[in-house]
């Protein structure tokens, strides 16, 4: 995770970010109340405020020092470095934990052994992200896409093929909706992605490239806003208790 954003792509995630997270969470756990949360992957701490709404508390880890750098300020919040394997907290301390766009990157069974380990019975544990579909306005400035190096990344990551014994799958769920952004912000959220970024700054220049990118759109728009097609996914799983085996 850490290596995908330099302080260039940090900066452009930490000017705008959809405000989805809320909504999101919303959806996902009603009015509920949490003593303290922990946001892993938290970036430059969208997520980790909009958990903020629901808790007394929250940390936010990331492995990036760069998007920890730049994170939102908020009084129930705290940012922390986290390696993507271990969880520098003492067991049962979180009553819900959250991942937002971050599970790709940080799988493993010893990130989940951690994940229980540091929750509290019954805690929520709720993966979500958010696919902003940006095909036909990259094609309109000119970006070109490479050819994708590994494994495409999965929106709809979860905890399958782990061992999930310590956890019951509550829920999992998608929605679709139209995401109104103005050519600054569209600008900001295209550049926020490294090859995108890359890409744009090989065919226009990295000098003034934010201003580049915003004339590019608002040259394809008569009203100076876009209307732009966002899928939402989610998976809510809950702690539970396993007894010995005898």
């Amino acid at each position: 995770m850490a290596i995908e954003y330099d302080d260039i792509t940090a900066f452009h995630y930490a000017s705008y970010r959809p405000s989805l997270h809320s909504l999101i969470l919303k959806r996902c756990l009603g009015d509920s109340a949490y003593a303290s949360g922990l946001d892993i992957g938290c970036g430059t701490g969208q997520s980790a405020v909009a958990l903020a709404n629901f808790c007394d508390t929250v940390i936010g880890i990331d492995p990036s020092a760069n998007m920890i750098s730049k994170g939102v300020p908020h009084p129930k919040l705290r940012y922390q470095f986290f390696d993507k394997r271990h969880i520098f907290f003492p067991s049962d301390t979180f009553s819900i934990i959250t991942l937002a766009g971050s599970l790709w990157y940080a799988k493993s069974q010893t990130l989940l052994d951690e994940i229980i380990r540091v929750s509290t019975l019954n805690a929520p544990i709720l993966i979500y992200d958010f696919e902003v579909l940006l095909t036909d306005v990259l094609d309109a400035i000119g970006f070109s896409r490479k050819v994708a190096i590994g494994a495409a990344y999965n929106h709809k990551e979860d905890f399958s093929g782990l061992s999930t014994a310590s956890m019951t799958l509550v829920e999992n769920g998608f929605d679709s909706m139209l995401l109104q952004i103005d050519a600054s912000d569209l600008a900001h959220l295209i550049l926020s992605v490294k090859e995108q970024y890359t890409s744009l700054a090989d065919l226009y220049g990295s000098q003034g490239l934010l201003g580049k990118i915003i004339n590019k759109l608002n040259a394809i728009t008569d009203s100076g806003t876009f209307d732009i097609q966002v899928h939402t996914f989610f998976t809510l799983y809950q702690k539970k208790w396993v007894g010995a085996v005898l």
